[in-house]
């Protein structure tokens, strides 16, 4: 592939990728109805959760398998406890740490 042709497909790519995004927004000239911006306020929270699942729900390669799901519902527990992304990671990893440390 020439150069010329990589910033071309580079060039159509973004822009595709706009006018996508772009078009759910087009219809509603700038207003989002309440029920959109109700589940527009979820996507980061599912977006993690789709990241943080696959690596909790698999079995560990050393066979420890208890040991993601504990350090999971320790962050679970502190999200619902302290409504703070960062103390829910750091809690979570911290969780893990002395986890895997034990083992």
């Amino acid at each position: 592939m020439s150069t010329q042709t990589f910033w071309i497909l580079l060039l159509l790519g973004g822009l595709g990728t706009f006018a996508w995004r772009a078009s759910f927004l087009g219809p509603a000239h700038g207003e989002v109805s309440p029920l959109v911006r109700r589940v527009l306020r979820l996507v980061p929270a599912s977006a993690l959760a789709a990241l943080v699942a696959p690596s909790v729900l698999t079995t560990a390669a050393d066979g420890a398998a208890w040991i993601r799901p504990v350090a999971a519902v320790a962050a679970i527990l502190v999200a619902r406890w302290s409504r703070s992304i960062l103390a829910t990671i750091v809690a979570g990893m911290v969780v893990l740490w002395v986890a895997l440390g034990l083992t």
